[in-house]
């Protein structure tokens, strides 16, 4: 009798549940950790960047940050979690200071494309879309300048 023929098929078994169990442990959070934070979290990162990329769902929302080498979040990628803007998406790119400078996003009633040019202050200096209420959609490009005053270029917003 080959008792080694009997024996491997247990011992793969063992194998692959050991295996398959230190993965779970090692890349999910437990039910109680993921309840508390009510969020899931993942992160890819190497020594050279050990903030990497940030992947995460916080209250059903999906989001990833994106760091630079100096810890500075460099872009986001998510969807809001606000009432209203629940589940529309958006698109952040960061200067070295983590400051949001441009935003893409959908806003408003008809779901529209905005986007948004931010200064060093994170006041709105421009924005370009499409009309974000009202059945027309029609495309719009509105300025402010320094002491907030909003011009219209095209459009209304």
């Amino acid at each position: 009798m080959n008792l080694r023929k009997y024996i491997q098929f247990p011992i793969l078994a063992f194998c692959a549940f050991a295996g398959g169990f230190a993965a779970q442990t090692m890349l999910t959070s437990t039910p109680s950790q993921a309840a508390s934070q009510l969020m899931s979290y993942f992160k890819v990162s190497d020594p050279a960047n050990p903030k990497g990329i940030e992947m995460y769902v916080n209250q059903g929302s999906p989001g990833q940050n994106f760091y630079a080498y100096d810890g500075m979040i460099r872009l986001q990628l998510g969807t809001y979690t606000a009432p209203g803007e629940r589940n529309l998406p958006l698109v952040s790119l960061n200067d070295n200071s983590g400051r949001i400078r441009m935003l893409l996003r959908l806003a408003g009633g008809n779901e529209a494309p905005v986007l948004i040019f931010k200064d060093k202050q994170q006041r709105d200096r421009m924005v370009i879309g499409l009309n974000i209420v009202g059945g027309d959609e029609a495309a719009f490009i509105t300025t402010y300048d320094a002491k907030g005053v909003k011009t219209n270029v095209l459009g209304n917003f």
